[in-house]
């Protein structure tokens, strides 16, 4: 074992000890492994003392509500390290702002040396700077043509040089005379990526200090999700035509905990949206949906992205006739962007990739032939995938099973504001 590794399982060691007692009761009890309470030591590390009790009183209380009845995900991840936030932010917000001003003195960008001829590339980035680069480099990756050879991640890192020599079009080497790539001159024209943010309309004008959700990122304090609405465009959540609000928003108060199957993430995604002005319009998927086909589903719970045994797929509730947007594959603006912020993330369980950069599956395959006899585009038959997860559920191997209606108004589920209250940045 080495002086360093030595060190940091000391420093985990006395942190239980002195600093997250009742987390070291819960890491013997069994009711957290190890992982799980180390990231909650390195996300309570720049807590103040006086503080440090009630952050850890609150973040223990989600832990057993998710273990309780989060479907067998719990709290794990992404999902915890914002559940640790929410509760930091919550509990001492000023602490909260005066680290995020310390912490963007520190900011960054160099290169290491690495072997065979490689550096590795590191910075330290405002969490919605690196948001805005991600953006950036993806749609760049994806302007050449789909046989180009490289995979998403090669195209990602050439994007970055093409970025850096002022060009907007990643060159495509597919090699073949019938490159469907577009010309140069053709290529969008470089600007800012789009920023996610969801965020209360009461705390936009300052009437609460509820933490923002930053889509790829996790809980932010007001005063950041404020400044990044700064020069946005801003508008209502519109509940489109195959939603059920009903079932979603307005069935109980705020909540006890945070719902436990996706963390605090889930607390912001159904009350307002944020995104800096960029090229993508509202409601457009950052990449084509592929049209998968197949009988097989996903794995996954989709409802709230909560896990589910493997079992047979039943068709979405339909109460009443769907609407003609149902009848057509792609989902208009208003749907997509409705799925994309009631998920907040990719459906497939313990993925945290942004629904934002999700494709958005039909659960039942839409008939192309003969619309009308299945798989409607609306709500109910939605789930976001990233495109792994999305190419994974059509292996054959997994099926996905949503729960029942009757679980929705579980308080542990429904969202803390009714629809009507929500708006969204743009």
């Amino acid at each position: 074992m080495g002086r360093a590794f030595a060190g940091s399982q000391v420093a985990f060691g006395l942190s239980l000890r002195e600093r997250l007692p009742r987390v070291r009761e819960a890491l013997a009890a069994g009711e957290l492994d190890v992982y799980r309470a180390r990231l909650i030591d390195s996300e309570t590390r720049n807590v103040d003392d006086e503080h440090l009790a009630a952050v850890e009183s609150e973040v223990l209380a989600r832990v057993r509500a998710a273990a309780a009845g989060g479907g067998g995900v719990g709290l794990t991840g992404r999902r915890l390290a914002n559940a640790v936030r929410r509760a930091v932010v919550q509990v001492d917000p000023a602490g909260v702002r005066a680290r995020r001003v310390r912490a963007k003195r520190e900011r960054f960008v160099g290169t290491s040396p690495c072997e065979d001829a490689m550096v590795t590339l590191i910075g330290k980035l405002t969490a919605d700077d690196g948001r805005i680069l991600e953006g950036r480099l993806r749609e760049v990756a994806n302007t050449v043509c789909p046989r180009d050879p490289r995979t998403f991640e090669q195209r990602k890192a050439d994007a970055l040089m093409v970025l850096i020599s002022g060009n907007s079009q990643l060159p495509c080497v597919c090699g073949r005379v019938d490159c469907t790539q577009p010309a140069a001159d053709a290529a969008p024209v470089a600007r800012k990526a789009l920023v996610h943010v969801l965020v209360r309309e009461s705390t936009l004008c300052g009437e609460d200090e509820e933490p923002g959700y930053l889509g790829g990122y996790g809980i932010i304090d007001a005063d950041h999700a404020r400044d990044l609405a700064k020069g946005a465009v801003v508008k209502p959540v519109k509940v489109p035509a195959t939603a059920d609000p009903a079932g979603r928003a307005g069935e109980s108060s705020e909540p006890a905990t945070d719902p436990p199957g996706r963390s605090a993430a889930d607390q912001k995604r159904t009350q307002s949206a944020a995104t800096q002005p960029g090229r993508q319009a509202a409601g457009a998927s950052p990449e084509p949906e592929p049209e998968l086909d197949g009988d097989s589903e996903a794995a996954s719970d989709a409802e709230y992205g909560a896990a589910a045994d493997a079992v047979p797929d039943s068709a979405p509730d339909t109460a009443a006739p769907p609407p003609d947007s149902a009848l057509r594959y792609r989902p208009e603006a208003t749907l997509d962007t409705w799925m994309r912020i009631v998920f907040g993330t990719c459906a497939w369980p313990h993925c945290d990739v942004p629904a934002w950069d999700c494709d958005l599956d039909h659960r039942i395959p839409f008939d192309h032939n003969n619309p009308a006899a299945g798989g409607p585009t609306t709500e109910a038959n939605l789930t976001p995938y990233c495109r792994r997860h999305h190419r994974l559920k059509h292996t054959g191997h997994w099926r996905q099973h949503r729960r029942p209606e009757p679980r929705r108004p579980d308080p542990h589920r429904t969202p803390p504001q009714p629809i009507r209250d929500c708006c969204t940045i743009w």
